[in-house]
């Protein structure tokens, strides 16, 4: 079985990339960082809001699940 990724980027229909100035909703799973998701490691980016925390599934398990809303910017 496939191991996911802890973390999710959601962004607008029919993006392929992130490029700067992309807003984006990022779910991070069991306690992950948006600083370790190597995919934003060349971007700045700042919190648009807090989100929300809920529940989320991990490669079979329920686990703490954090939503936050970014919007990236070019180094």
């Amino acid at each position: 079985m496939k191991q996911r990724k802890p973390y999710v980027i959601h962004q607008e229909p029919g993006k392929v990339r992130i490029t700067n100035r992309d807003k984006l909703r990022v779910d991070l799973l069991d306690g992950f960082k948006i600083s370790d998701i190597l995919e934003l490691k060349k971007f700045n980016f700042i919190y648009l809001t807090k989100g929300y925390e809920t529940k989320g599934l991990l490669n079979g398990e329920i686990v703490d699940m954090k939503v936050r809303y970014i919007q990236v910017f070019k180094q």
